[in-house]
């Protein structure tokens, strides 16, 4: 029994880029983003909208092209994956790699010193 797709994972460029474990790491990272309530809606529909593109029968390049139909549905689903996550809170990213990698969550540190400032009420015209 033949497995063509047993090259492609083994093949040189995959294993350089992380393989197909770093596509597999950054999807449980996007699972996890999903779910937080600290990342923005518009960055949530990412997701959904390219998975309803690949379900959709409107393509860039329809499937009937061999290979080329295939290869654009799948480099805009890893695409929209890598770009949520890019477009994630940094911070927000930074914790649930962390908790990925079985890393205890850092405590918030309290400032040692309170923050002293100064205000002034403005009316809705801007003057004081």
């Amino acid at each position: 029994m033949r497995m063509p797709w047993l090259r492609l994972v083994a093949h040189p460029a995959v294993i350089r880029a992380g393989g197909i474990w770093a596509l597999l790491r950054q999807a449980r990272l996007a699972l996890r983003l999903l779910r937080d309530e600290r990342v923005p809606m518009p960055v949530k529909l990412l997701l959904p909208a390219a998975l309803l593109y690949l379900i959709s029968p409107i393509d860039v390049l329809p499937d009937v092209v061999p290979l080329l139909g295939q290869l654009d549905d799948v480099s805009l689903v890893v695409l929209s994956l890598l770009a949520f996550v890019k477009l994630c809170p940094p911070h927000v990213v930074a914790e649930h790699e962390r908790a990925l990698a079985g890393e205890e969550p850092r405590a918030r540190q309290a400032p040692e010193e309170p923050i002293e400032t100064r205000y002034q009420w403005v009316d809705h015209r801007g003057r004081p």
